[in-house]
């Protein structure tokens, strides 16, 4: 499947309120960190597609739930999404699948969510003493 990236057409300004192009790289980094479409990244924050393909084009102003979503789907804070002077994320320091569960349980997931998620994005199974953990 072909991923769906984010870059404005060159004629149109960007949104009042929308995301920085810096904001943007670091969602598109993550998005490629998880191999994650922006189709996965929408049903995964419950977010409609177009609203996900508009808000990275920045067009459309993100709501703050909406970023949430992305944050806690991405392993990462709206903080650090809306920061500009955060870095993005060294590949070398990739989060581990156990860790990623965690975080998603942390953030409200329940463990057997977690867990197909981080298989469906790893493709490789959780540590079964993570899952039980949660």
């Amino acid at each position: 499947m072909e991923k769906k990236r984010g870059k404005p057409p060159k004629d149109v300004p960007p949104a009042k309120g929308s995301l920085t192009s810096v904001s943007v790289a670091k969602i598109n980094k993550l998005m490629d960190v998880h191999r994650l479409t922006q189709d996965e990244l929408a049903k995964v924050a419950g977010v409609h597609q177009t609203s996900v393909s508009k808000i990275l084009l920045r067009t459309r102003r993100p709501y703050a739930d909406q970023l949430a979503a992305f944050a806690r789907v991405l392993g990462t804070t709206v903080d650090w999404i809306l920061d500009d002077t955060k870095s993005l994320p060294d590949p070398d320091k990739a989060v581990s699948i156990d860790d990623y569960v965690k975080s998603l349980v942390s953030a409200g997931f329940h463990p057997a969510s977690a867990s197909q998620l981080a298989i469906r994005i790893f493709g490789i199974q959780p540590t079964a003493s993570e899952i039980d953990r949660n």
